[in-house]
């Protein structure tokens, strides 16, 4: 599949365009990304809460191998088909996120997507059947890509040809300096748990953690979260 997006990209025809010549030397370039991402508040705030938000997803993606092998009592095969589960969602996010978005609009899509990444943390906390995990993970996939259709396109909208890539990089930095925080802070609380709770309680409690925080994510961004109709 990467052979064929290669090609599909080489295959690309684009109409020339007229780049703005850069300041002379990388630091310099990468301090003119770095100003105007810093005099686009907005865009800012939406790479730190992507940082939160990734940092949440990977707390509970850190400690599923465990719950899947020691919890579910799931073998490789099995535990394989169940993170299948977020892919096929992934999938279908990739080809309905779109319609869904311009259908109800950005602003209402990226709270509703952002909501229902809450299941597959409750799931696990609450000791729910695997039936509900894998729809949870699906339903966590779906909402993951129809987030980013959202707002990738709206920030690559938004920032000018001959930043984006110093800008998308910065951008990034803090949409995924998040991630290994995140599978830090999982190992960490389990492990500070397991005295107290035991081993299982101890791997459930973080998604319960989880599952609060992504849902007050969910409720900030209904608040805060406006993209323009296209």
């Amino acid at each position: 599949t990467f052979a064929i997006a290669a090609a599909l990209v080489w295959a690309m025809t684009l109409a020339p365009r007229v780049r703005a010549m850069p300041s002379t030397g990388v630091f310099g370039q990468m301090r003119e990304g770095a100003v105007w991402l810093w005099r686009m508040p907005y865009l800012l705030y939406l790479a730190m809460f992507l940082g939160v938000l990734n940092l949440l997803a990977t707390m509970g993606l850190t400690l599923m191998v465990l719950v899947g092998q020691e919890i579910c009592g799931l073998n490789a095969a099995q535990f394989g088909l169940l993170l299948t589960t977020a892919a096929a969602g992934g999938v279908l996010g990739g080809m309905f996120g779109p319609a869904v978005a311009q259908r109800i609009g950005g602003s209402v899509a990226v709270p509703c997507a952002v909501a229902i990444m809450v299941v597959e943390p409750a799931i696990v906390a609450v000791q729910g059947p695997l039936i509900l995990l894998g729809l949870g993970m699906f339903l966590a996939g779906f909402g993951g890509v129809t987030y980013n259709v959202v707002t990738v396109s709206y920030r690559q909208r938004l920032i000018p040809d001959d930043l984006l890539g110093r800008v998308n990089s910065l951008y990034r930095f803090f949409a995924w300096g998040g991630i290994p925080i995140g599978a830090i802070l999982a190992g960490i609380m389990v492990n500070a748990l397991v005295p107290e709770m035991g081993r299982e309680m101890a791997l459930r409690a973080p998604y319960g953690v989880v599952a609060c925080a992504t849902l007050g994510l969910a409720v900030i961004a209904a608040l805060t979260m406006r993209f323009p109709r296209r």
